[in-house]
């Protein structure tokens, strides 16, 4: 009757033993799934953020481009006016020079 008790005892230690072990791995295994939901809870606002960041550096790159487009559509523009520009004071020099090669032996004309 005393080893009957024992060993039943024995085997009442060993299962309340392995349910606490059990117990133990279970809330670690919690605090571990709990640690990751607050990581990837995390990750997910920095991608967020990220996003966010990544969206206003497309519309300023956009901004950008539209400047650059801006500023070389004048340049055009001035280099169109420039040809213009050059065009016109050939044409005068031309008729300074007719009107210079007119005066006869007025003297000479200046470089």
């Amino acid at each position: 009757l005393f080893s009957d008790n024992r060993k039943e005892l024995k085997e009442k230690n060993a299962t309340v033993g392995t349910q606490a072990l059990r117990n133990k791995v279970l809330e670690k295994r919690a605090a571990d799934m709990e640690e990751l939901r607050l990581e990837v809870e995390r990750l997910k606002r920095t991608l967020q953020d990220a996003t966010a960041e990544s969206g206003r550096a497309l519309k300023r790159v956009g901004d950008l481009q539209e400047e650059v487009v801006a500023y070389m559509e004048s340049g055009r523009a001035l280099a169109e006016e420039n040809c213009t520009l050059e065009a016109q004071i050939e044409e005068l020099e031309e008729r300074l020079q007719a009107l210079e090669g007119g005066q006869g032996g007025a003297g000479e004309r200046a470089p």
